[in-house]
């Protein structure tokens, strides 16, 4: 995930496991940049900003989220 991160973002140093995805700069759009790249949702970006979390969601496999749609009319 690291070096997907590295790579939307063009950072130019090594990331480390602590790094977050918004600290280095990365913003919506590059968030779903990021997202595309790594077939993933880009609401778990934003959940998960920081490598290490992403990388443990992302191979733990994410359930499809059940919305509540009690709210609409």
């Amino acid at each position: 995930m690291g070096d997907i991160f590295k790579e939307i973002l063009n950072v130019k140093r090594e990331l480390g496991k602590e790094d977050n995805f918004f600290a280095l700069g990365g913003n919506s759009l590059s968030a779903l940049a990021v997202a595309t790249k790594a077939d993933i949702t880009a609401q778990l970006i934003y959940e998960y900003p920081v490598v290490k979390n992403l990388a443990k969601v992302m191979e733990e496999g994410v359930e499809e989220q059940v919305c509540d749609e009690s709210y609409v009319n």
